[in-house]
Parts: structure tokens; sequence; C-alpha cells
């Protein structure tokens, strides 16, 4: 697969809607039209503030990350100087800079999802799929998450690997686990230390 890296936006706003997950991806297809033939894209998100009736509010170090094939960097970087429209509270993108992927002995995702209802089910789909890709790692599940993608709803559990082979980490990180990864599923971090989960 292709090599990945992770491009980081600076972004001006005040609030935006704290489900705004859908919302970004399609503002995102428009403005990066081969977005939709990469299927290892994976967007983390935007770091925001507290949420409050149903609005996240973004500081001065708000940021978007989005992890894509290295080959595309150049292209993604058009997303400077654009404003993206996300419902009634639009954003603006600053400046990126490139961070490449990391070996990490512990990873993290807020969000998995693997098409799976109970904990167990889902705790079955992640072991299969991580036999499937040679991940010998072990794994926690955290709590359970649900997040709303048009007319669907996403269901899932956030989750940390750890003891993972620098081979494993950077895999992992490149691939991710699960599906909906335009959503922000499924895409791992570098994680310090298993504290235990939320």
């Amino acid at each position: 697969m292709a090599s990945m890296i992770d491009l980081v936006f600076d972004v001006q706003g005040s609030r935006i809607a704290a489900d705004y997950r859908w919302a970004l991806w399609l503002t995102l297809r428009e403005s990066l039209p081969w977005i939709d033939g990469e299927p290892f894209v994976g967007v983390l998100g935007l770091r925001t503030g507290g949420v409050r009736d149903g609005v996240a509010l973004l500081g001065g170090r708000a940021n978007l990350t989005l992890r894509v094939p290295e080959c595309r960097a150049s292209e993604t970087r058009l997303l400077e100087g654009r404003r993206l429209e996300l419902g009634e509270d639009p954003i603006d993108i600053g400046g990126a800079r490139a961070r490449p992927l990391r070996v990490a002995s512990t990873l993290y995702a807020d969000f998995v999802t693997n098409d799976t209802e109970r904990e167990t089910d889902f705790v079955a789909a992640l072991d299969e799929e991580l036999h499937s890709i040679g991940c010998a790692c072990r794994h926690i599940c955290g709590r359970r998450r649900e997040l709303r993608a048009g007319d669907r709803s996403v269901r899932g559990f956030a989750v940390a690997l750890h003891e993972c082979s620098p081979a494993v980490s950077l895999l992992v990180q490149a691939r991710g686990l699960g599906g909906q990864r335009h959503l922000g599923c499924g895409v791992f971090v570098e994680h310090k230390a298993i504290c235990g989960l939320e």
C-alpha cells in the first residue's frame, strides 16, 4: 500500500456542531475530488474544546488532521486558504504541516466500527481483522460510541492496541481498522500508555 502521512491544518472558527463529521466529509469530497478513490484516507477530525447543547467550541489551537497517501500531499494542501461550509458555522483552513507516522508500541483510536452491534461480536470481528493482516498485538476496548452520518447511525468502540511491533504499528496507522475512516473511525494515533479507556 502507499506510504501515508498526516497533514495537520490550522483552523480558524468559533464553533462547530458537535456531530460535524458527516458534513466535514461531504465538504472534503467537494474540495478534493480524488479522495473517494483512496480507500485508506483517514480524517482524524477537528480538535475542539468542550461541548454544550450540541455545539463544540473551537479554540485558538484548533486543527484538522488528514491522513493521506504521501503522493497526494501536494493535492491535499490545496485546502489551504479555503473556507469549509459546515452547516451554520464555516471554518477557515490555514497552513498545513506534514507529520510522518511514527513507530509506537501503543496505539489508540477513539472510534472503531466494524458493522457489529454487541461488544462480543465487535471484539471477534476485530480479532479476525488483526489476524488477517498479521497483527499479533493485544487490545483493549473502551466505551461504546455512536455518531450520525446523514440518516444513518454508526456504532463502535474506542480501541487501544498495545505491544505492537514496529512493523505492526506502522501498518495499523497506515491502513486503519474497521470501516468509515472518512468519518474518523479506525484511525490510530500514538498513545503513551494504557491507563483505562473512556
